[in-house]
């Protein structure tokens, strides 16, 4: 048997528990060629989730009502029908919200041995990789600029943060899983490295892993604590807010700025989103705005877990998890995320109870 989670309805706002059902199905077998079964052992919750069940129409369409809830997760082979894909290999893809995923392996990747599984949804993951794109491909950041992160205590931000280190960089949500990495990024390329975040918590979290100039948006007025930090201008953005705090950044840009433009969460689930205000400024600037997917950067991978991976091993690359327990819970991830109060990557731990093949 399967245990899994649909989407019983559209969120009005921020997803509630009443916006999905358990559902406790017979596992689809016997496996066609080509197939393996996964017993999913970790899920992501990502703010793209957040649009897949608003009903948006996006990069992906919109999970259906009554489908399993779409996410990024990884699993052990349990059962395989796939010629070099062995029982006891752990793999990850879009294996969402549900105890075992019958799947195809052209839509799986293997995971190395020895490696946490779970990292390979956060900083060897997507996660990683979208810091990657935005700080080392796209901001092609270089020594001595200034770079501002939103979210930067988050997932991506953090580990972009540690990534720039002389650019002036400034990161967004830069305690959440994007912004997290994404500062780690920063800071390793000589950048200077703003954060932007909103507890106390992730402040001191981004302070210990080397980022002293932190703003938390919730006390701190952005616009001007920005021009204090940075009175020359920044010279790269990693949004992952959009609204009011891009139009701070804007007022602080530097002339040929650039603006890498990787998430919206205040715009998340909303029925209209924030205005742009300041856009007149990306004109008389001359600013450089690029938004990305970063599924649409594949041929990078390899390079940007090779980079990872060699940050990692030194010790310069460090993560948090935030880990809701159960598939019945797994609507709670969403509730944190959108709302700013997870303190790391948001991962749901599936529980399986004894497996009925």
């Amino acid at each position: 048997m399967n245990k899994r989670v649909i989407l019983k309805q559209r969120p009005d706002g921020i997803p509630k528990k009443e916006d999905f059902e358990v559902r406790v199905d017979a596992l689809q077998l016997p496996l066609k060629q080509g197939e393996i079964l996964v017993k999913v052992e970790w899920i992501s919750a990502d703010p793209a989730q957040l649009v897949w069940i608003s009903g948006v129409k996006s990069y992906m369409p919109p999970v259906r009502i009554g489908d399993t809830v779409r996410a990024l997760g990884v699993g052990l082979i349990v059962n395989s029908h796939a010629a070099g894909f062995k029982v006891g290999t752990y793999v990850s893809g879009l294996l969402g919200w549900q105890e075992y995923c019958k799947v195809h392996v052209s839509k799986i990747e293997r995971i190395p041995k020895n490696v946490n599984p779970s990292l390979f949804l956060g900083i060897f993951g997507i996660t990683g990789l979208t810091s990657y794109v935005a700080i080392k491909v796209l901001g092609k950041v270089a020594k001595k600029q200034v770079v501002v992160i939103s979210t930067a205590a988050g997932a991506v931000g953090s580990v972009a943060v540690q990534i720039a280190k002389k650019q002036v960089v400034v990161i967004s949500t830069a305690a959440g899983a994007v912004g997290s990495v994404a500062v780690q990024i920063a800071k390793a390329e000589g950048c200077k490295v703003i954060g932007i975040t909103g507890t106390a918590s992730k402040v001191q979290w981004l302070k210990d892993i080397g980022i002293s100039e932190v703003i938390n948006y919730k006390t701190d007025n952005v616009a001007s604590s920005l021009k204090t930090l940075c009175p020359e201008g920044i010279d790269l953005y990693l949004d992952n807010v959009g609204g009011e705090m891009l139009d701070a950044v804007l007022l602080n840009a530097k002339k040929g700025a650039r603006m890498i433009l990787c998430g919206a969460i205040q715009s998340y689930g909303q029925k209209k989103a924030q205005p742009l205000y300041m856009y007149p400024l990306v004109i008389s600037k001359s600013l450089k705005m690029k938004g990305f997917i970063v599924t649409d950067y594949q041929n990078k991978f390899e390079e940007g877990l090779k980079y990872l991976g060699s940050l990692y091993e030194k010790g310069n690359l460090k993560y948090k998890e935030d880990v809701v327990d159960g598939l019945e819970n797994a609507h709670t991830a969403l509730q944190k995320l959108a709302r700013g109060q997870n303190d790391g990557k948001m991962l749901i731990k599936v529980l399986h109870e004894a497996p009925k093949l």
